[in-house]
């Protein structure tokens, strides 16, 4: 697209199909370098599912933390197994996105 052949589209228009957040997200599953084809009809779609995932992610967490929160021993300060395999789980996934993140700010591999 370009503003001189006039075939440019305003994020103010876009924006009056899609919410701001499924239009940051969309913006972040493509490369900042990379040549931005915007089709109206199927941009949207991964999106929509990536919003969708991270939505019910958090309402399972907001679950958890308020109704099993009851069920933590409260005199227990040791980890368990399941919980050592979860922190390893964890810093393996945090250092591929700092990689990820390093190698040319490559923000859809992080999603």
């Amino acid at each position: 697209m370009s503003k001189s052949l006039k075939n440019f589209i305003k994020i103010r228009s876009v924006l009056e199909h899609v919410s701001p957040r499924i239009l940051r997200i969309f913006y972040n599953l493509k490369n900042y370098d990379a040549t931005l084809n915007y089709n109206p009809d199927d941009n949207f779609v991964q999106a929509w599912n990536i919003d969708k995932q991270f939505d019910e992610f958090f309402a399972l967490m907001r679950f958890k933390l308020r109704d099993g929160y009851d069920l933590i021993d409260k005199n227990s300060q040791k980890l368990n197994e399941f919980d050592l395999s979860e922190m390893t789980r964890f810093e393996t996934v945090k250092k591929r996105i700092h990689s990820k993140l390093q190698n040319n700010l490559h923000i859809p591999a992080c999603i």
